[in-house]
Parts: structure tokens; C-alpha cells; sequence
């Protein structure tokens, strides 16, 4: 069991930081940054090193706010073991769904990056798919968890 702190608290992974926000012991929201004034939380690194090994971990420390679809979704994409990738497709058939389209509409609305990591999720053809908070930030998380998988 993780003890969160509450408020906004930082992690680092590979060359960026993710703050997260935790309110009530769950993160609620989460942003990349390049810089982090603050010293790294304890809780959220013990946290993180867990969820490496098994994301599932994840589920009752995270805040899934949206559609009953997109939380399906969500979930499917904490089941990609750390290091691995699935594409669209694979997701969409995996949840009952015939659209790969509407799986990446899905993760697009994701906000708990990394915990509910829609980064390992690409096009099948060789393709990286997009990325909210920036294709080249999906690129080096990937390079980051291949390295370190």
C-alpha cells in the first residue's frame, strides 16, 4: 500500500519529470516538464518502481475520469507490460471495439500520463500515432522503457 502525498509532487523518468497531482491519496492529473523544483517523492517513485513490474498496480492510486468506453480504454492500456507496445487495433479488438480510431480519440483524453500509459500505444504499420503532450516526448519515453526494461 502507497501512502501519496497530497498536492503536487514529482517523479522522474528518464529526462523529463512527471508532476502529478494527488488529492484525497489518488493522482487526479499529470503533466510532462523538462525541470522540477522540488526534490523527487518518495511515494510517487516507490509507486512508479511497482507499477514498472506490474501496471496494474496502478488501478486504486489513479483517478479514471471520463466514459465508461474510454475507462475501458484506459484500462487496457495499463494491462501493456513497461517496456512493450500494442497498437490501435490490437487495443480496440482486445476491448470489443472495431475502431482503432476511436481507441486513439480515447487516449487522447487520458490524463494520468505514464501510470495510464497510452504512450506504449502506436500504429501498426511502423507508425508512432500521436501523442498529447508531444510525439517527441512519446518517442523518448519509449526509448527510455526499452532501455531500462
Amino acid at each position: 500500500m502507497f501512502r501519496l502525498t497530497e498536492g503536487i509532487g514529482g517523479v522522474r523518468i528518464g529526462s523529463l519529470w512527471l508532476l502529478c497531482e494527488v488529492e484525497r491519496g489518488r493522482i487526479v492529473s499529470t503533466q510532462w516538464s523538462t525541470t522540477w523544483e522540488g526534490d523527487e517523492s518518495e511515494s510517487l517513485r516507490a509507486l512508479y518502481e511497482a507499477v514498472r513490474v506490474d501496471g496494474r498496480v496502478a488501478f486504486p492510486y489513479v483517478t479514471l475520469c471520463g466514459t465508461s468506453f474510454q475507462r475501458r480504454v484506459w484500462c487496457a492500456a495499463m494491462e501493456i507490460p513497461y517496456g512493450s507496445t500494442k497498437s490501435y487495433g490490437a487495443v480496440a479488438q482486445g476491448i470489443g471495439c472495431r475502431s482503432a480510431q476511436a481507441v486513439g480519440q480515447a487516449l487522447k483524453q487520458n490524463r494520468i500520463y505514464w501510470f495510464v500509459p497510452c504512450h506504449r500505444i502506436v500504429q501498426a504499420k511502423a507508425g508512432l500515432g500521436g501523442y498529447r503532450p508531444g510525439i517527441s516526448i512519446k518517442r523518448d519515453l519509449l526509448a527510455f522503457e526499452a532501455c531500462t526494461s
